[in-house]
């Protein structure tokens, strides 16, 4: 059996496939405004996410520094609402603090907020976990995060030294319902 070849009609069936191909690539502009677009907004998301992760990472080194009864007052008095006046307090909390070998705080979550944000955290007593899963809410003021008074004497009163002259001592937020160094 012979197969015969019609180049005419090969020609003809190939054709429209041909130009089809060209009809489709002959304007790349749109395309490639398209994916410039696209990019920029890949790239603007990427900044926001960026952004966002590096304000929870300095809420929570904010309130990690604030309770880490091995850092200096000085180191911590601008992240604290009205620092100056709880320098007496702090030094009443290192001394319960290095009854337990040491307080900190490990941050294991932020949900920030804009200017708000809500860290969780837990304690450790001479790196050991005593206490997980606590909240506290923290201020953005001048870009910096900031303990809130309320909060910040809460914390110390569950270590069992209250804020001097706090009526309040035991407010402010979860911290309080656990005893720190109890």
């Amino acid at each position: 059996m012979t197969t015969r070849r019609h180049p005419v009609l090969a020609a003809a069936l190939a054709l429209p496939l041909l130009l089809g191909f060209v009809a489709c690539g002959g304007d790349d502009d749109d395309d490639a405004s398209t994916d410039t677009t696209e990019a920029d907004a890949g790239d603007a998301a990427t900044e926001t996410t960026e952004a966002d992760a590096a304000a929870d990472e300095a809420a929570g080194e904010a309130v990690a520094t604030v309770f880490d009864s091995s850092v200096p007052f000085d180191d911590k008095v601008a992240l604290i609402e009205d620092g100056e006046s709880h320098r007496a307090d702090h030094e009443g909390y290192v001394a319960a603090a290095d009854r337990v070998g040491g307080i900190t705080v490990e941050p294991t979550d932020v949900a920030a907020d804009g200017d708000a944000a809500t860290v969780t955290y837990r304690v450790l007593f001479a790196g050991t976990e005593a206490y997980a899963d606590l909240t506290v809410d923290v201020t953005r003021v001048d870009d910096a995060w900031v303990v809130p008074s309320d909060a910040f004497c809460g914390f110390l009163a569950s270590a069992r030294t209250p804020c001097a002259g706090d009526a309040a001592a035991g407010a402010g937020g979860s911290a309080t319902e656990t005893t720190v160094g109890g």
